[in-house]
């Protein structure tokens, strides 16, 4: 099970993760994500750094997001995340595809 937690502070949006992002749990931050890029906010962070355990389908949502946010001129980082989540992105794709902020 994963927690979603979002903040906000000017027209940065903030969205702390805790749990697991997985097929289970991937829908939900999916529609949260959306509902938050509708606003066109100036930045969206990601916050990670109690995130216990990611899958493929937690990858996705992470590229997917990376291209929506760049589509709607939104800047988006990773914020620290997890030795773990680091290895798995680094499965995928190049680590400087994400802007990772610690």
């Amino acid at each position: 099970m994963m927690k979603i937690q979002i903040e906000t502070s000017g027209g940065v949006r903030i969205i702390k993760l805790i749990g697991k992002l997985n097929i289970e749990s991937s829908d939900r931050l999916q529609k949260t994500i959306a509902s938050l890029l509708e606003k066109k906010p100036s930045e969206l962070q990601l916050d990670l750094s109690e995130l216990s355990h990611m899958d493929s389908s937690g990858l996705g949502i992470l590229i997917r997001t990376a291209n929506e946010s760049k589509a709607a001129g939104t800047k988006f980082l990773l914020v620290n995340p997890t030795e773990d989540v680091i290895e798995i992105i680094k499965m995928c794709c190049p680590i400087n595809f994400f802007e990772i902020k610690r």
